[in-house]
């Protein structure tokens, strides 16, 4: 009798604990592991609308704040996100910017009327650290967004590829206010400032701040000459849109972009951006100002590749994303942003 008055007390307390453990599971909808993002897509997806999707509860709190930096800062070379299907609102992704996302990103306009604020400086990396033997770095100390390392070997790859030589060299990166002044300070004591500022710009203005524009070089005889963009270096301007490269300041464009011709500067933009820059021969001050002509109900439609691409500006803080997208969002340094969708 002893032992059946214990057996019942074990099978009570037993009874309490299983009861306890069902209502904690009921209230709180799944545990959460590294697959929850999945599963709330999954659900919004496979049950034919929002109504019937996982609670918006079920993801972590710091989610939304994640998933929009990732895609106004992306730190891939491709940078087309697919952010979890839970985040819709009914066919919509909705994405809430800041005014400081305005500055960030591979489209921001900077120029001699649009500066850069140094606050928004990328994460950089060592071009050395990440050299292959199809090209050269002229100094060790030369940085560059890590974002864009990616295609920038990538470039220098397919060009030692095609042309055979690899004495193409990245001779400048990422540059400081410090560094801007001492430069153009030597340029004015030499040729005088209205001269000067045509080829160097005045500091917080100058692309190189925000680490996504490089200066090449070219070594002949062992010496680091001039990048003058003919004979075997003009592969560059005509090959390096498919890598999301652009040539900044082209031959003859100066009355637009009020720099003089460079042929060795180059500036990241990324794809399909830089191939319709090259297939439209638009400088980027007037690429901005073209994407900027469309919203999202009549965005720029284009063909890339596999793929279509909608392209669209807003001013909007509060961004609408179509359903099911890639899509990439970069501020334009002045008052939007410009908004790329990958079907």
């Amino acid at each position: 009798m002893r032992l059946n008055g214990v057996l019942s007390k074990i099978l009570i307390l037993t009874a309490f604990l299983l009861t306890i453990l069902g209502v904690f599971v009921l209230t709180s909808g799944f545990f959460y592991t590294d697959s929850t993002y999945e599963t709330a897509g999954d659900s919004l997806s496979s049950a034919g609308g929002p109504d019937t999707a996982h609670s918006y509860a079920d993801l972590p709190d710091d989610y939304y704040e994640d998933c929009a930096e990732a895609l106004t800062y992306p730190e891939q070379a491709y940078p087309y996100y697919d952010c979890p299907d839970a985040t819709a609102e009914f066919e919509y992704f909705i994405i809430e910017m800041s005014r400081y996302d305005i500055s960030r990103g591979n489209l921001i306009l900077v120029n001699h009327e649009h500066g850069f604020d140094p606050e928004f400086v990328p994460e950089l990396v060592y071009v050395i650290d990440h050299a292959t033997p199809s090209f050269r770095v002229s100094r060790d100390d030369i940085l560059i967004a890590e974002s864009i390392i990616k295609p920038l070997v990538q470039m220098m790859d397919a060009y030692y590829a095609e042309i055979g030589t690899n004495a193409v060299s990245v001779r400048s990166g990422f540059r400081g206010l410090e560094r801007q002044r001492e430069l153009l300070d030597d340029h004015i004591e030499r040729v005088g400032p209205v001269e000067a500022r045509r080829w160097v710009a005045e500091p917080g203005h100058s692309e190189h701040h925000a680490g996504i524009a490089m200066d090449l070089g070219f070594y002949q005889d062992g010496v680091l000459r001039t990048f003058l963009g003919v004979g075997r270096t003009a592969w560059f301007a005509q090959n390096s849109y498919n890598f999301g490269f652009i040539l900044r300041y082209p031959y003859n464009s100066s009355h637009i972009t009020q720099v003089a011709y460079e042929p060795w500067h180059f500036r990241y933009v990324g794809l399909p951006h830089a191939y319709l820059i090259h297939q439209k021969g638009m400088v980027f001050e007037e690429y901005i100002d073209f994407i900027m002509e469309h919203n999202y109900e009549m965005p720029f439609v284009a063909i890339f590749g596999d793929y279509e691409y909608e392209i669209f500006f807003t001013g909007d803080m509060v961004i609408k994303i179509p359903y099911d997208s890639y899509f990439e969002i970069s501020g334009n340094n002045i008052d939007g942003f410009i908004v790329t969708v990958r079907r």
